[in-house]
């Protein structure tokens, strides 16, 4: 058992071995201010249900006295614990000792005296019950702390023994002897269960917030940091980088035609390849640069401490031609390209979040240009997106609003000059003044699946 323990107690390092300190010494205080009120307990028995208070007041008196201070001292270092400890330990521990010493040593004169002065009347057999009862309280209350449970068991049992020798009683002697003995055992295992149960607990409480910590900011298939630690790293480093007076930039990575392959051969080859994907990416960076799965098929690599905004072309580069072997999945040899959106601190702006933005429409912008390439971040690219932005959300008011206008363009057969049928033109017009071009409505209903309603109208 000792052996456990020691190992368990040297594998914490000195924060875990300060909090479990004070987890012990608040809980031994806890404990005492309740097994406090047991000498007030019994000094009321004493006062009303025998002849002790009546034969030797000043005895009684004293006791109850130094009893109620002892209570309010305990009850003082449990109100006030927190300060009190953090503050200054060993007032605490003083107050504590003092308090223990001085209560078990005037217990035992009590009990002793009862014994002496009523050996043949169970006034001393009720002392005898109480410092039997007391000492094994004292096990409860200060089991966790060897040593304070040594200190009370020999001030409250030593009186009792001394007075039984000088009664002619050596059997009352020898069991309080025995008795004494016992304790000490008993207290020896308490102390090293309770702490070895305090080191586990806190081992255990270590786990699950390290497990919970885990969950609410990686990603739980690549194990990589989710969007919430890679948006504090980032901030992070930009922070460190606006005093170095260096360059940062982030890089948002999207996965070309990455769900057709989800609609093919389903989720299971789609993860294996998101997982494939964070290797690699991982593998073409530095290792104090973050790696991140920032959405579905969107990972971001914040590149810190660079010397130009060429370094993260580098990157680029060095990830395209990674993704150009091919990942077997299912038996197959899959081919996957990337689409990479750039963007720099402080070239392009100094905010962590419109840095992230721009990089990301920048993605955007080139997975609809057909992908497979890196591109650093312009304005007409965001300019471009919020201007789609704002037709979308018009559009989906266009139809109940009757926006759209229908002009049927005739067909002529070459070959014999007739007419030969119509055709439907579709036109958006928002207003009278305003026509715009199907070039860039068309593609926005493809994409928002407003095509259907449209279409049917």
């Amino acid at each position: 058992m000792r052996k456990m323990v020691s190992t368990s107690v040297h594998s914490l390092n000195p924060e875990q071995h300060q909090e479990m300190a004070q987890a012990i010494a608040h809980e031994m205080t806890r404990r005492g201010a309740i097994a406090s009120s047991g000498y007030l307990a019994a000094m009321a028995v004493a006062i009303f249900s025998s002849p002790y208070s009546a034969d030797h007041p000043h005895i009684v008196y004293s006791a109850t006295v130094i009893f109620t201070i002892t209570f309010l001292i305990r009850i003082f270092t449990l109100w006030r614990f927190k300060s009190l400890y953090q503050h200054n330990p060993s007032l605490w521990f003083w107050l504590k000792a003092g308090s223990v010493f001085i209560t078990a040593l005037t217990w035992g004169c009590v009990s002793g005296l009862a014994i002496y002065y009523y050996k043949d009347t169970w006034t001393a057999l009720l002392a005898t019950i109480g410092t039997v009862s007391m000492c094994a309280g004292s096990i409860y209350s200060l089991g966790m702390h060897s040593s304070l449970v040594r200190t009370y068991l020999a001030a409250s049992l030593l009186p009792n023994l001394v007075a039984s020798i000088i009664i002619g009683l050596p059997g009352l002697a020898i069991f309080f002897g025995f008795y004494f003995i016992y304790c000490a055992v008993q207290s020896h295992y308490l102390n090293q269960s309770y702490r070895e149960a305090r080191i586990n607990a806190h081992r255990l409480d270590t786990q699950a917030q390290h497990l919970l910590h885990k969950l609410t900011y990686h990603d739980p298939l690549t194990n990589l940091p989710n969007r919430a630690l890679f948006n504090d790293r980032f901030e992070h480093a930009i922070g460190n980088n606006q005093r170095r007076y260096q360059l940062t930039s982030v890089l948002i990575i999207g996965l070309d035609r990455f769900s057709e392959i989800n609609d093919t051969l389903g989720h299971h080859a789609g993860n294996k390849i998101l997982t494939a994907v964070a290797d690699r990416l991982t593998n073409s960076v530095r290792a104090n640069d973050t790696v991140a799965r920032y959405s579905n098929d969107t990972f971001a690599i914040a590149l810190e401490n660079i010397q130009h905004a060429s370094d993260a072309a580098r990157v680029a580069n060095k990830i395209i031609e990674n993704m150009h072997q091919p990942f077997e999945v299912a038996g197959l040899e899959l081919f996957i390209t990337t689409s990479i959106g750039i963007s720099i601190y402080p070239l392009d702006t100094q905010d962590p979040e419109n840095l992230i933005n721009n990089a990301e429409s920048t993605m955007r912008h080139i997975k609809e240009s057909g992908g497979n390439k890196y591109q650093y971040y312009e304005n007409s690219i965001n300019n471009e997106a919020v201007e789609k932005l704002k037709l979308e959300s018009r559009l989906r008011r266009a139809l109940e609003r009757n926006e759209f206008q229908l002009y049927y363009q005739p067909k002529i057969d070459l070959a014999t000059g007739k007419l030969s049928g119509f055709e439907a033109l579709l036109r958006w017009c928002p207003n009278n003044n305003e026509v715009i071009p199907p070039i860039k409505f068309i593609p926005i209903l493809e994409s928002t699946g407003l095509i259907v309603p449209v279409g049917e109208w």
